[in-house]
């Protein structure tokens, strides 16, 4: 079986690359790169899912789960639930034409997602020599960088974090514990965190890396939240804990 074929703007993949991925309607569709981990001898990209799935093929590109999250209640204090009923709500819209990824490099294909369906994330195995250290410079300047070196536990109470988007990098505070997300591909709730931007994320930053000020990794961006600035985060602990039930061997960044 040939997989899906990932195109990333820049020659080598690094946390908030801007990727993309055509589906076989010919649709385009784009996410943000999330940082390389090493396993069983492979290297792979972590980002969402939900631009792969097959249900968004020929569904619109306009729709955006913000739009349908306007009524929750704001960032930080109330907890909520949020129920998505068509995994079109998570769609991203691209800016993007086929004659615009002429510049674009292959950088890997797509692997597999998680055992847990209600987990918004996906593997790209990436090709030889296409994955440097998971380094974030800051706002360009190549002399500045953090490194994503490891897992953070679930933070306890509000902590400061970063996330490499590729519409820019954002600063901001993650809030554990306060609000769930259910996908119609999974068939329960999932916890997630929120975030607090100095920013609102953008189309096609979903599966950015958020990590805190000395490098831990904390989750993906899952999309936009309630409020305008805000972000619902996937946890890197479900995603990790996720994928060592399934070879039973534990990943490392």
């Amino acid at each position: 079986m040939q997989f899906p074929k990932i195109l990333c703007e820049t020659p080598t993949v690094k946390p908030g690359s801007r990727l993309v991925y055509i589906s076989p309607h010919g649709g385009i569709r784009s996410a943000t790169a999330g940082p390389t981990i090493h396993w069983e001898d492979t290297h792979y990209c972590i980002t969402s899912s939900h631009i792969f799935n097959e249900t968004f093929y020929n569904l619109p590109e306009s729709d955006n789960m913000l739009e349908h999250a306007k009524a929750l209640s704001p960032f930080p204090t109330a907890n909520y639930t949020l129920e998505i009923l068509d995994i079109d709500e998570l769609a991203e819209q691209c800016d993007l034409t086929l004659s615009d990824l002429d510049s674009y490099h292959v950088i890997g294909e797509l692997a597999f997602s998680g055992l847990d369906q209600s987990l918004d994330f996906a593997l790209i195995k990436l090709e030889s020599v296409k994955y440097p250290l998971n380094r974030v410079y800051v706002d360009g300047c190549k002399r500045v960088y953090y490194q994503v070196t490891r897992v953070n536990g679930d933070p306890v109470g509000q902590v400061e974090v970063y996330v490499a988007a590729s519409s820019g990098t954002r600063r901001g505070k993650l809030v554990p514990g306060s609000a769930r997300v259910l996908l119609p591909t999974g068939g329960k709730f999932q916890p997630v965190y929120d975030a607090l931007l100095d920013a609102p994320v953008q189309n096609g930053d979903c599966g950015a890396c958020v990590f805190g000020k000395e490098g831990g990794f904390y989750g993906l961006v899952l999309s936009a939240g309630a409020e305008g600035n805000s972000a619902f985060v996937l946890p890197a602990t479900c995603m990790l804990d996720d994928l060592k039930r399934f070879r039973e061997e534990e990943p490392s960044l």
